[in-house]
């Protein structure tokens, strides 16, 4: 049996897949200070339902834009999305156990 060849990416590859790791951090990070600002703000409430929902229309747009053009960069977005769900499961599971421990509840 012939030992398999590594598969040859083509250039840029390892640069976009950063690209959509980095900037999926970036940009929600940028979203949540937008919003943080905005949401003090004393808008009516269409506007603020708007607001409120750019953050899941931007993220999926940006998903689905990425998956037409560059696959890469969705793979990086990707792994971002399941590296922060599994921390959201984490801190979960982490004050699962410091409140039902019998310790004092959450500090």
């Amino acid at each position: 049996m012939a030992p398999v060849s590594k598969k040859r990416r083509p250039p840029g590859y390892w640069r976009d897949f950063w690209l959509g790791f980095l900037g999926v951090i970036v940009g929600n990070i940028l979203l949540a200070i937008i919003l943080n600002s905005v949401s003090s703000a004393n808008l009516g409430e269409p506007v603020t339902g708007i607001v409120l929902a750019a953050p899941w229309v931007l993220n999926l747009a940006a998903l689905i834009i990425a998956a037409i053009f560059r696959v890469p960069i969705l793979l990086g977005m990707l792994l971002a999305y399941g590296i922060a769900f599994g921390l959201a499961i984490l801190a979960g599971i982490f004050l699962l156990v410091l409140c039902y421990s019998g310790g004092g509840g959450v500090p």
